[in-house]
């Protein structure tokens, strides 16, 4: 049986619209449990057995709304640890760029939410590489943060997976013709490797 359960400063519960007192219940029980320090996003679940009266609180399942919302507070707190290392400009670049990927509109139920931990590997590459000329950020369906840098004759793509690890690819259109470049490695190996492509090196 659920019931709808409301907690008042008293330990006091309204279980189905009658006031009873949740240590008063469990005492009767000759138990010393009581219940405190509970989340607000918390119901209770009330089932009746032979010994008397079971309470016990039940998490409830956050809204599409809600994901969302504390997908952009994980993001934000992280890049607020690494912000120190980064100039203010990127900074609200940056701090602009996730509101614009995450917004409710845009996603929907069954999308998977971005990796924190891609995220963070795409902050330390940006501060170990100290190039902050990306044209785009995005999300992958398995939820892994996408990259992009163009220039007139370069599109560079990049995909940051958790455990540092980047798969990338390159577009080149130099004098002898277009040209196509893939790759995977670990962050320092994608920093000179991207280095290679924005430089303008690779169309020379």
């Amino acid at each position: 049986m659920n019931l709808p359960v409301q907690f008042s400063p008293n330990a006091a519960a309204f279980v189905g619209g009658t006031l009873a007192d949740v240590r008063s219940i469990w005492n009767a029980q000759g138990s010393s449990v009581a219940i405190t320090g509970q989340s607000a996003n918390l119901g209770v679940e009330a089932s009746s057995q032979k010994a008397g009266v079971l309470l016990r609180s039940v998490p409830q399942q956050a809204s599409f709304e809600e994901k969302i919302f504390n997908s952009v507070v994980a993001l934000k707190v992280a890049f607020a640890q690494y912000a120190m290392h980064l100039p203010r400009e990127e900074r609200t670049r940056l701090f602009a760029r996730l509101d614009d990927v995450l917004n409710v509109e845009d996603w929907h139920e069954e999308d998977t939410l971005p990796i924190l931990e891609s995220f963070v590997y795409f902050l330390k590459w940006i501060i170990f590489s100290k190039y902050f000329g990306w044209a785009s950020i995005g999300v992958s369906d398995d939820g892994n943060i996408l990259v992009a840098w163009t220039q007139p004759h370069l599109i560079l793509t990049a995909c940051f997976f958790p455990r540092n690890w980047v798969t990338w690819t390159a577009s080149i259109q130099s004098e002898n013709g277009p040209s196509h470049s893939v790759g995977s490695g670990a962050l320092q190996h994608f920093a000179k490797q991207a280095m290679f492509y924005l430089s303008g090196e690779a169309a020379a």
